[in-house]
């Protein structure tokens, strides 16, 4: 998570971030496995009309399929700034 600085504070709400995690993660050389059957999650709970398919209505889309997603954000878990301060 800290190669990439984590997720990209960036995205709006919901939707859209867990997928822009994978592919920057990807890019940045690390490949994953399903671990469904193994972790223990907490979801947090959203109206159900916000589920599924609808999230791709909303703002985050156009931010997720941009062009040339770097996979270090500048938005993560530190800042432009403070990176370079």
């Amino acid at each position: 998570m800290e190669a990439i600085n984590g997720y990209d504070e960036n995205f709006v709400g919901w939707g859209g971030e867990d997928e822009d995690i994978s592919l920057r993660m990807v890019k940045a050389g690390y490949r994953g496995y399903s671990v469904i059957r193994e972790a223990k999650v907490l979801h947090l709970w959203h109206p159900k009309e916000l589920g599924g398919k609808h999230w791709k209505e909303g703002s985050n889309v156009d931010y997720l399929y941009r062009e040339n997603i770097p996979s270090f954000c500048e938005n993560g878990l530190t800042k432009k700034s403070s990176r370079y301060s």
